[in-house]
């Protein structure tokens, strides 16, 4: 509904799509494979801090033998996330970007300011240190109660510290890529510990 509501209502929200470089290799969240995305087709981008496990990677065995299974929590969590929002392709740098060829790398990563900008809306994973953490209330990691007391006939509940202290105080707000991949997304939907909100 957020997202709809953004869609049909800001003017100031609408997409700067820009044509890109080169094809752009997303993940297709229905048949779970890496392929071209369509031209005109709407997309998802991740922005994340990557995980230790992420160093000693084979980037060109990952890419081609790419499983949904094989990937981080984080990474399937926002694969279910994409569908839920009725969306098909999302777009993930550990997979989507070629990690190997240093020239192709480089001509992709220059592309980054067009992708974000022209993705429909952005997963932010601003949850725990890495991308082993999940999306807290998308998959298997839950989010954190909220504190409340019911006192007859009223009941309190804590609202806690707001969503730009979360985001802030988070390991994926301490980086410079991820910096740019929020200042550069149109719509931002936060996973938090204890909430999910989108800013657009």
């Amino acid at each position: 509904n957020w997202v709809h509501v953004c869609q049909e209502s800001h003017r100031s929200c609408v997409l700067r799509r820009s044509p890109f470089h080169v094809p752009l290799t997303v993940i297709d969240c229905v048949d779970e494979i890496l392929r071209i995305k369509p031209e005109e087709d709407p997309f998802l981008a991740l922005s994340y801090v990557w995980g230790p496990q992420a160093q000693g990677l084979d980037k060109e065995a990952a890419r081609i033998s790419f499983t949904v299974n094989s990937c981080p929590r984080t990474i399937q969590d926002a694969i279910k996330v994409t569908k839920c929002l009725g969306y098909r392709y999302l777009w993930v740098d550990r997979y989507c970007i070629d990690q190997v060829h240093s020239a192709v790398k480089m001509v992709q990563l220059a592309m980054m300011d067009l992708i974000y900008r022209s993705a429909d809306l952005t997963i932010i994973a601003a949850a725990g240190s890495d991308d082993s953490h999940g999306l807290p209330g998308a998959g298997t990691v839950p989010r954190k109660q909220q504190d409340h007391a019911n006192l007859e006939p009223y009941s309190f509940v804590s609202t806690g510290p707001g969503l730009h202290f979360r985001v802030q105080s988070s390991k994926w707000a301490s980086r410079g890529w991820t910096y740019q991949e929020e200042q550069l997304s149109t719509r931002r939907l936060y996973f938090t510990d204890t909430e999910v909100a989108l800013v657009c």
